[in-house]
């Protein structure tokens, strides 16, 4: 099977859920969808990712779905609102991951900043402010996203597709790209570089607080 028979879903994961879908090599149609509201419930986004992905599924089954990878604990702690709430996230992910299994699609979870330093150029750009105005400068550029929008969630999805298009593309097969980001060979590269910048005793902190038991949903 070519690599342009199927299409590829992403997703960035929030209460406003960015997502981006097409075959390899097509441009891609993206936008974002609201789950709740500010001060409703977690279960109304719950309820919400679950009825959207059905009805997106079951009108054409992607072929192959990737989405953020989560933020490891200590780097939950330090933002607001849904990113800040590890019962959010978890059950969004674990949703995707529910929906996925139920349609036999499978699903790769890619490290952010691989797929951003592989787009965009930079992995992080100081703040979290300024990483998201290179990525929203980055998709407009590439024609992309429209040149007024302000749509964070929407880039992500969008430079996670263009990060697994590229993949698919340059391996000619879907199975051989999935194996590889499966295997974390590219995130594992990067890393592996970025890690030598820091300290020995941040890495090995950071290591030991990864093991902490996680709140249940």
């Amino acid at each position: 099977m070519r690599p342009a028979d199927g299409e590829l879903f992403t997703l960035d994961l929030g209460t406003r859920t960015g997502f981006a879908h097409g075959a390899p090599g097509s441009f891609p149609r993206s936008g974002s969808v609201l789950l709740k509201e500010k001060g409703e419930v977690r279960g109304v986004a719950f309820g919400n990712l679950i009825s959207w992905l059905q009805s997106r599924f079951s009108e054409s089954k992607p072929r192959l779905v990737l989405k953020e990878r989560q933020l490891p604990m200590p780097a939950t702690k330090k933002l607001k609102g849904a990113f800040g709430d590890r019962s959010v996230m978890s059950g969004l992910h674990a949703i995707v991951e529910g929906m996925c299994n139920r349609f036999g699609v499978p699903f790769v979870d890619v490290h952010d900043a691989t797929a951003r330093k592989a787009v965009v150029g930079i992995g992080r750009a100081g703040t979290r402010e300024r990483t998201k105005e290179h990525v929203i400068q980055a998709v407009q550029l590439r024609g992309l996203m429209p040149l007024n929008s302000r749509d964070d969630n929407r880039a992500d999805a969008l430079v996670l597709f263009e990060y697994g298009a590229a993949l698919i593309k340059g391996r000619g097969s879907w199975d051989e790209a999935r194996a590889l980001l499966t295997s974390g060979s590219t995130h594992r590269r990067t890393r592996s570089k970025s890690a030598r910048l820091k300290p020995t005793r941040t890495r090995a902190r950071w290591t030991a607080r990864k093991s902490s038991a996680l709140p249940m949903l």
